[in-house]
């Protein structure tokens, strides 16, 4: 699946692919190259953090399931990010179905 149909999505600001370094492979919507290079960044760095917490909560709960974390999403006031993988999307609520955002991303990412 490509970039354009995430972005097509209702609310989507721009999706973006990230290599494992955080680099930008691709983008698609309205944010400027220089912009999506630091939203790809962001969500690199914010991936280490989470799969470290996600380890963490894996090691002190004793339970099953919580490692390795298929993603995040942050939301704001009026605006959120999400990322799959090596995805992320920025997107405007309340018109954006965060749900419908994520399944997106999920489908691009493995697919």
């Amino acid at each position: 699946m490509n970039l354009a149909r995430v972005e097509a999505l209702p609310g989507v600001v721009a999706v973006c692919r990230f290599r494992d370094d955080g680099s930008l492979i691709e983008v698609a919507g309205r944010l400027p190259a220089e912009r999506a290079a630091h939203l790809a960044r962001f969500a690199h760095w914010y991936r280490r953090a989470v799969s470290g917490n996600t380890d963490l909560l894996s090691l002190l709960s004793q339970m099953p399931g919580w490692s390795p974390s298929q993603g995040w999403i942050v939301r704001g006031a009026s605006i959120g990010v999400c990322s799959v993988g090596n995805l992320v999307c920025l997107f405007e609520h309340p018109e954006g179905a965060v749900s419908e955002i994520v399944q997106a991303l999920n489908d691009a990412a493995r697919g």
